[in-house]
């Protein structure tokens, strides 16, 4: 599995990957926060490298970045109808 370091997390930048498992509760409501409806399930999350650098000396003045790779969820649809919906741009959940 991957570890972090502390001397990697104190550097400011931290590489991890590949295939780094997601919580597949967080990537859920990142979807519904984008409009997918709640009858799309999300079984599994994986993302092939997540690079995160934190500007330690200018933290208040400087945005850390988060840059992640190819990512891939796996859904079960529980409602077909409102993925068409989502597809159409119409997404609306009952």
């Amino acid at each position: 599995g991957d570890q972090l370091h502390l001397r990697h997390l104190l550097s400011g930048t931290v590489e991890l990957g590949p295939d780094v498992a997601l919580a597949e509760p967080a990537i859920q409501q990142v979807l519904l926060d984008i409009g997918f409806p709640a009858s799309i399930e999300v079984l599994s999350a994986h993302a092939d490298q997540i690079r995160v650098h934190i500007p330690w000396a200018k933290l208040l003045g400087q945005s850390t970045r988060l840059v992640m790779g190819e990512l891939t969820v796996q859904v079960r649809i529980h409602n077909v109808e409102s993925m068409a919906q989502v597809l159409e741009g119409n997404a609306t959940d009952p």
